[in-house]
């Protein structure tokens, strides 16, 4: 099931269950929305909830507060920081080296990443699999058909072939 715009629609009150419990049913739901605080507005706390038991897709993102929420959302990283320092004194006895270690706590996706992103390319979430940055190949398909063709039966003016 597609919610294309989601954040336009009234509060579905199944939609929580339906995320909850559909999936082991076979229940895939793509909730596709523009901007995080219209979801917010809308089902206040249960928003995490919602975002908690769906795949999280981003494109890019102008908001400033739907950047910060998907880069939370998104997870940080702990990596051990090694930093070195070299000194040096007059006599050789007077050299050393120090090494000092830190832990380090980084966000997978920046913020400000989100803004910068080109067209067609996001980045992804899915269950345990690790956050990953993919593109979509635009396909450019042949015109064979017009999209719309006027029937002038139905102009307001009436067909004049019938006057």
């Amino acid at each position: 099931m597609i919610l294309d715009e989601f954040a336009t629609l009234q509060k579905l009150p199944s939609l929580i269950s339906g995320l909850e419990l559909g999936r082991s049913k076979g229940l895939c739901i793509f909730l596709a929305i523009q901007d995080v605080s219209q979801v917010a507005r809308i089902y206040g706390e249960t928003l995490h909830t919602i975002v908690n038991n769906t795949q999280t897709v981003a494109f890019k993102l102008d908001d400033p507060e739907s950047q910060e929420y998907l880069s939370k959302v998104f997870g940080s990283r702990e990596i051990l920081e090694t930093d070195e320092s070299l000194s040096m004194g007059v006599e050789d006895l007077k050299d050393g080296l120090s090494i000092t270690r830190r832990r380090k706590t980084d966000r997978l996706v920046l913020p400000s990443q989100f803004a910068v992103l080109p067209d067609l390319h996001f980045y992804i979430r899915l269950g345990s699999y690790p956050v990953s940055k993919s593109k979509l190949e635009w396909l450019n398909f042949e015109k064979r058909q017009d999209s719309f063709i006027l029937d002038s039966r139905f102009l307001l003016g009436g067909n004049d072939e019938n006057k």
